[in-house]
């Protein structure tokens, strides 16, 4: 895969080359193609365009219709990212439709829900006991055990490892939605500007790393945030961290 060269506007033709793949699906179209599998993806379904793409009534019947599931106590249903697009709105809709669905611990989980258990993508996560340890409050009545932390796209390898570790194999689906990579990067930096307004005294460090010089009253503008993190990740190699770069992740998923 090629690395992003030029900023500004190549930096933008670059981002849409890696993804031309995924550009012309929308969230809940590209979110429908993956259910329908129960392995990582689906963009070998070539009879979709001809029968037209499901309405999102039939994507969460899909995705949540019960099926014969041996209880494991891990989660078989990953709905993997990517951040801003779509990922809570999708958890939501099977939060309200779907039967016997269990999310990871909410008093462990980021999101009061338990939607995001923020399992994969920690600095350390820890091992395939403290994955179980997250979803101990499910019992067998639940068909779904689901994570949808959507920063988990990034790290397929973690996820692999865990889930070989654990003997019971993939996960019977992962859902991607995706969004127009350089539309999803502007909501990201403006999520960040409100978290940064929100929370002033405390922030994250994943909202920190757009002000200046460590001053809160101080913020990069987002032509200067793309500049450094495409300038950045081009010396460094480290593609990884870039979420837009939709081909390089899954790519990775695909090969494993």
């Amino acid at each position: 895969m090629t690395a992003l060269h030029t900023p500004r506007q190549g930096e933008q033709a670059s981002l849409r080359s890696r993804s031309k793949v995924c550009l012309r699906l929308s969230t809940l179209a590209f979110a429908a193609l993956a259910a329908y599998a129960n392995v990582t993806l689906t963009f070998h379904q070539k009879n979709q365009e001809e029968d037209g793409l499901p309405t999102t009534a039939e994507v969460i019947k899909k995705v949540a219709t019960p099926y014969p599931y041996n209880f494991t106590g891990i989660p078989n249903i990953l709905i993997a990212g990517t951040q801003k697009a779509g990922t809570t709105t999708l958890a939501y809709y099977l939060m309200k439709y779907a039967r016997h669905l269990c999310y990871s611990d909410p008093r462990r989980a980021i999101m009061e829900n338990g939607k995001e258990s923020h399992f994969f993508d920690k600095a350390d996560p820890g091992g395939v006991d403290d994955l179980l340890d997250l979803y101990k409050h499910c019992n067998a009545s639940s068909d779904i055990l689901i994570d949808a932390t959507p920063n988990t796209m990034v790290v397929p390898q973690r996820v692999h490892d865990i889930y070989q570790r654990h003997g019971r194999g993939p996960p019977d689906k992962i859902i991607f939605t995706l969004r127009e990579p350089v539309s999803r990067e502007i909501s990201w930096y403006n999520h960040r500007r409100r978290t940064l307004e929100t929370t002033p005294h405390h922030p994250p460090a994943w909202a920190r790393a757009i002000q200046l010089d460590g001053d809160a009253s101080l913020l990069m503008s987002f032509r200067k945030v793309m500049i450094s993190s495409v300038i950045r990740n081009f010396l460094q190699q480290k593609y990884s961290v870039m979420t837009s770069y939709y081909a390089h992740h899954l790519k990775t998923w695909f090969e494993l």
